[in-house]
């Protein structure tokens, strides 16, 4: 029920793009599949001349659904939350990411001011070539398309019927046809060992096609890399920090798994991670992976038997589990999300 209510509201945001004159402007690249399946969030591209427009329009068009509306600017483009409660009392969110271009190595994937050759999945146009890119080009040269060999994603790493022409044109031209037909073959079969064998070959090849047909892209991939490094050391936080407390630790840890449950059904949090404050190899772990710097959007949920520990300034938010189930819990947490965001923009 809530895809298609989802759905519909997606629906509904395209039209109001088309009314606005954005027509072939604007299309999904990722988070809706053929078969009306849609992910966590929904990937947009766009123009860099219609940017400001799309962002404003996006904004706009959830407030007048009713949406709170919470908007985070990163570096590679803008994120557009929208929050509001179903009939049910449960929280209901829409997430549209705006894209204006792709970067990999050294280079610029994608960058146009031309109109976006597009399919229709439900009436809402899917960029044919755009959508190959963020979907298996950019995880292949990132040695990451190991995340869809599992049976829930292993649907997206398809070409499909309506971009085949046109992803197939593309990667003659990138790759020569006998790379790219080797390629296309591969992903048929979902060869895993193809993939991990020939990966660096293709960023060699890529590589020297992008730098010769995309030469300013070089510049503004290192300015992207610069900023993304700021934003994740400078940028306030706006996910909140949460910390459970209890008097059973197996009670918490299936409090906090059954919050992650919760959000992931119904809310957008790029990541969801629990930690046993008391264990101290997982708080090690975050220490060295600089897991509180690094995470972006996700939402990090430590607990602990001990009470004073939720007393460090830097938890934003704390649950004693005896007093409050997991579902007014979760909640909160997004009130606090919302809040953190309105602060932040103010």
């Amino acid at each position: 029920m809530m895809n298609k209510s989802k759905l519909t509201d997606i629906e509904k945001l395209f039209k109001y793009y088309d009314n606005a004159g954005l027509k072939n402007q604007i299309a999904v690249i990722h988070g809706l599949s053929p078969t009306k399946q849609l992910g966590r969030d929904i990937d947009v591209l766009t123009n860099n001349i219609n940017e400001k427009n799309v962002i404003n329009l996006t904004c706009l068009f959830l407030q007048e659904t009713n949406f709170k509306v919470i908007k985070h600017s990163v570096p590679w483009g803008t994120i557009i939350i929208g929050l509001k409660n179903t009939d049910l009392g449960a929280p209901y969110s829409l997430e549209i990411d705006i894209n204006v271009e792709f970067f990999w190595g050294l280079t610029s994937i994608t960058r146009t001011n031309k109109l976006i050759d597009t399919y229709n999945v439900s009436n809402i146009p899917c960029a044919k070539w755009e959508s190959f890119i963020k979907r298996i080009l950019l995880q292949f040269l990132s040695g990451n398309l190991a995340k869809y060999n599992s049976e829930e994603k292993q649907s997206e790493l398809a070409i499909y019927k309506d971009e085949k022409d046109i992803v197939e044109q593309k990667l003659n031209k990138i790759f020569g046809k006998s790379m790219a037909d080797s390629f296309c073959q591969a992903i048929r079969a979902q060869n895993w060992s193809w993939f991990k064998a020939n990966c660096f070959n293709y960023r060699i090849r890529f590589s020297a096609w992008s730098l010769i047909n995309h030469p300013t892209g070089l510049f503004r991939n290192l300015l992207l890399r610069l900023k993304v490094q700021i934003y994740k050391h400078m940028s306030p936080q706006t996910v909140p920090d949460v910390c459970c407390t209890g008097d059973d630790v197996d009670k918490l840890k299936v409090f906090c798994d059954d919050i992650k449950d919760f959000l992931s059904s119904h809310y957008v949090f790029s990541s969801i991670e629990s930690y046993n404050l008391e264990d101290e190899t997982q708080l090690q772990s975050i220490k060295k992976d600089n897991k509180l710097k690094q995470r972006m959007l996700g939402l990090f949920i430590f607990y602990s038997e001990k009470d004073e520990t939720y007393q460090n300034s830097r938890y934003s938010i704390h649950f004693d589990i005896t007093t409050i189930n997991y579902q007014e819990a979760a909640k909160k947490i997004i009130e606090k999300h919302y809040q953190l965001a309105k602060d932040k923009k103010s």
